[in-house]
């Protein structure tokens, strides 16, 4: 009897370290800045499936658009963020909220090229 509840108590302990709890996404009602040096971007999550985005320096300024994003908890305060624009232009962000800095990968709808961009994270609020 005992050999079986070290069993079971074993089981439930190694279940619990695998199991992890995700959080709720920490952008919903915050906004962001994205700075790459050659642009940023703010970026405002009304919900973890809406975003609204804006150029704010470089190429592109004055661009804003409401998109439906798709967000993937990858680890605590680490997501990932993807969503397509009005252009047909994808875009997949690696947002790590911890570290303060954002990694993105950009397909243009017009040649199909791809870029990849890094870049700080700051919260405007």
């Amino acid at each position: 009897m005992g050999e079986l509840f070290n069993f079971i108590l074993v089981l439930q302990v190694l279940f619990c370290f695998s199991v992890e709890a995700k959080e709720v996404f920490p952008g919903v009602g915050q906004t962001y800045v994205a700075d790459y040096g050659s642009f940023k971007a703010r970026l405002s999550f009304h919900s973890e499936t809406e975003m609204t985005y804006l150029i704010t320096d470089g190429e592109g300024k004055g661009e804003t658009e409401t998109v439906q994003i798709q967000v993937t908890f990858l680890r605590s305060k680490l997501y990932r963020v993807s969503w397509q624009e009005i252009s047909k232009m994808t875009v997949v962000q690696i947002e790590d909220f911890k570290k303060e800095v954002v990694y993105s990968s950009l397909t243009d709808a017009n040649d199909h090229s791809f870029t990849s961009v890094f870049g700080s994270w700051k919260r405007l609020n």
